[in-house]
């Protein structure tokens, strides 16, 4: 089955990335399993949302010479202390397999 023949050229941005992964078993690289982008402004900032839509992810980008970047990343709305530990684990990860995919190309 094609995008097309989903129906994607009917379909939202978040729609589409929601098929993308579910049917075609394709995740957004360097992003843990059920983060959904909904808004992208290339180079400076992307923003998302957990796939339950129980959380705001904000992620900020800056050049920091050749070769080198820098990425942010903010998460609200965690209910404590303890999951905002969890979760800061969970992009410490993420954020370490983007940068051997980035150092890989």
């Amino acid at each position: 089955m094609t995008l097309d023949g989903a129906g994607a050229r009917d379909l939202s941005h978040t729609a589409i990335a929601d098929l993308v992964h579910g049917r075609f078993g394709v995740q957004q690289k360097g992003l843990p399993p059920g983060v959904v982008v909904h808004k992208a402004t290339r180079p400076k900032s992307m923003r998302a949302t957990a796939k339950d839509g129980s959380r705001s992810i904000s992620f900020y980008f800056y050049a920091k010479g050749r070769g080198k970047a820098q990425i942010t990343v903010q998460q609200e709305k965690l209910a404590s202390q303890d999951a905002a530990l969890k979760q800061k684990k969970v992009w410490t990860k993420s954020l370490r397999d983007l940068a051997e995919l980035a150092a890989a190309d």
